[in-house]
């Protein structure tokens, strides 16, 4: 895996402290800490809920965001092929919003952070199709742990 410090590492939805969880709250640590976090415009879309509170909104939206942009005809493509997998034998229509911000984490970065079980379920299939890391808040930690000592034994 590519050193977190430096590629885009976008954040899922679900793990932006809504709930105070050690994971979400290892999330918001890593979302402050890491220079080049990232939320898809269709994450920042789902910050604006009524539910969200207003502290969650003004750290998750001080940062990096996307915007919406008309997608190529292979960028459709992908994913399409992104849905597919996520949905499985399921309704596709239940993953869209899943699989936008799976698409939009690969085309910007390499690492997108969820508790989403779904997701994290077909981690391995997303990786092997274009690249993306999926992970839980708590691996990234380690990963970036693990990225610190190879600088400091160098």
């Amino acid at each position: 895996m590519i050193d977190p410090r430096i590629t885009n590492v976008s954040f899922d939805g679900c793990v932006l402290g809504k709930n105070k969880t050690s994971e979400e709250e290892c999330a918001a640590g890593l979302y402050v800490e890491l220079p080049l976090t990232l939320l898809s415009y269709s994450v920042v879309k789902e910050l604006h809920h009524p539910h969200t509170p207003e502290a969650i909104r003004v750290v998750y939206l001080s940062k990096l965001q996307t915007m919406k942009f008309e997608l190529t005809d292979a960028e459709q493509q992908l994913k399409k092929q992104i849905l597919s997998i996520l949905a499985g034998n399921g309704k596709p229509e239940n993953m869209m919003a899943d699989a936008m911000h799976v698409f939009e984490a690969q085309k910007y970065g390499n690492y997108f952070v969820t508790l989403d079980e779904g997701i994290l379920k077909k981690a391995d299939d997303i990786k092997e199709l274009c690249g993306l890391n999926i992970i839980r808040p708590l691996k990234l930690k380690v990963v970036l742990e693990d990225w610190r000592k190879k600088g400091e034994n160098q």
